[in-house]
C-alpha cells in the first residue's frame, strides 16, 4: 500500500518542463513547501474501507501528517540527511 497516489501524467509533465532527473521527489517536495502535499495522498488512506486492513478505520490527521512527514525526510537530497530505516520504521508504528 503506498501513501501516494501521484498522477504518473504530473511527473512526466514536470520532467517535460525542464526537470529532468527530477520526477517524484521533485513534485513531492514542491508539494510540500506549497502546502499542497495532501493531494497527493492516496483517496482510500483517508476512508474507512473493509477491504484494506486499516487501524481505527482511515487515517486521522495526525497519522496522515507523520506518514507524509517520515516520507518528506525520505526524499533529502543526500543518504546522511535521510532517517535510518530504524527511524522510519519507529515514527510510521507511532502512526498507526
Amino acid at each position: 500500500m503506498s501513501v501516494y497516489d501521484t498522477d504518473i501524467e504530473e511527473v512526466n509533465k514536470e520532467e517535460e518542463d525542464g526537470d529532468k532527473g527530477e520526477g517524484l521527489p521533485f513534485v513531492t517536495r514542491r508539494h510540500f513547501n506549497d502546502e499542497t502535499l495532501k493531494e497527493m495522498v492516496d483517496p482510500k488512506m483517508l476512508e474507512s474501507d473493509e477491504s484494506m486492513i486499516m487501524l481505527h478505520g482511515g487515517l486521522n490527521q495526525e497519522s496522515l501528517d507523520t506518514f507524509l512527514e517520515i516520507a518528506y525526510q525520505c526524499l533529502k537530497d543526500t543518504q546522511a540527511k535521510r532517517p535510518t530505516m530504524e527511524v522510519v520504521i519507529k515514527e510510521l508504528e507511532k502512526a498507526i
